[in-house]
């Protein structure tokens, strides 16, 4: 009997081998005569997929090297439409077994998977419809690249033994999956530790750039230009569910970049005179802070209905997570990982 901790949450991030070159055509055409759509459309797709086949070239002889009996094409407008559809009947089939009841709650953008389970047990329903998936459709999840994010308890070697034991004694398929304390999902790291994390990449792919930038030889106005459009955006994607953890050290950071760029002698130049060129420079190093800030407003007013939802339902399913204090204030769940929910940070900004 494999021991497991009360109310195991969990975060599953699943990871579809090949996603759009492996769905099977077979599938496709099924799904597409069961929508029922016109049959001039019907005929326009199987036109573009019945008998695709790849010949040698080049050197070759133009012989006859395979079918090919999965995949949609590449570049065409239709592909990713085509995709979904193949997709959108086990999204229905999660949803039905699922999230449907109210154990998980899935998030789905095109072949990236993430789903937040209510407890580890449930997990079996997921795995039920991969497993299908995999059969019918040719969507097959490799175990080694998907992560089962540990969100109720730290993540001790105890607790890492014991999940990936029952995940060999109950879903032995999967037993390769790795367990972790964190995942990445759509650019944002979840779980303990997620938001440093999240920032450590962002900073090191800004010194990276700010690095490229400072081996031109351009003018000071051209790399300022440069600057603006190549470094100080790397922040702006993740600044709109998350704040920098540490302010004082991404302003450090910045300066950093700054003196890097413009070929300057360490520390030569204080903070405050970072962004006030105007008197020297027709163009000025545009502030990473304000501009994180002016995204995550902009995105938290913009999806404030969906936010307000977001919180009754985080209040239903993980209320009794929180404090007797924190029922009477109705505020956030902190969901075990005694850190800011992302969800926090949003309200915080409305």
């Amino acid at each position: 009997m494999v021991l497991m901790p009360p109310k195991s949450r969990s975060l599953p991030f699943f990871d579809i081998c090949n996603a759009f070159p492996s769905i099977a055509h077979v599938w496709l055409f099924a799904v597409l005569r069961c929508l029922k759509l016109s049959s001039e459309i019907v005929n326009i797709i199987l036109h573009l997929y019945t008998n695709c086949a790849a010949f040698s070239c080049g050197i070759g002889t133009g012989d006859l090297l395979f079918h090919v009996l999965a995949g949609v094409r590449t570049g065409c407008p239709l592909s990713a439409d085509l995709f979904l559809l193949g997709f959108n009947p086990f999204v229905f089939l999660i949803n039905y077994l699922s999230d449907g009841p109210k154990v998980s709650r899935t998030c789905i953008c095109a072949d990236v998977v993430g789903s937040c389970l209510k407890d580890l047990k449930y997990f079996k329903k997921q795995y039920m419809v991969w497993k299908i998936a995999s059969r019918v459709a040719g969507l097959v999840l490799k175990p080694s690249k998907c992560f089962l994010v540990v969100t109720c308890v730290p993540l001790t070697p105890t607790v890492k033994q014991a999940i990936a034991e029952w995940l060999r004694v109950e879903i032995p398929a999967w037993k390769n999956m790795q367990i972790v304390d964190n995942g990445k999902y759509l650019g944002v790291f979840l779980g303990v530790g997620g938001c440093e994390k999240t920032f450590k990449v962002c900073e090191d792919k800004y010194l990276s750039r700010c690095f490229d930038i400072s081996l031109s030889v351009a003018s000071a106005l051209l790399t300022i230009v440069r600057y603006n459009e190549r470094a100080v955006p790397v922040f702006s994607y993740v600044s709109q569910v998350l704040l920098h953890p540490d302010i004082p050290r991404l302003k450090r950071l910045e300066q950093r970049g700054i003196h890097k760029v413009l070929k300057l002698p360490p520390n030569c130049m204080n903070q405050q005179l970072m962004h006030t060129f105007g008197e020297f420079c027709a163009l000025s190093p545009k502030p990473i802070f304000s501009l994180s800030i002016a995204a995550h407003s902009r995105f938290a007013k913009a999806e404030e209905v969906a936010l307000r939802l977001m919180q009754s339902e985080a209040l239903q399913l993980l209320g009794d997570s929180n404090t007797l204090a924190a029922h009477v204030s109705s505020s956030i769940p902190s969901g075990f990982f005694g850190e800011k929910a992302l969800i926090r940070y949003l309200f915080d900004s409305l």
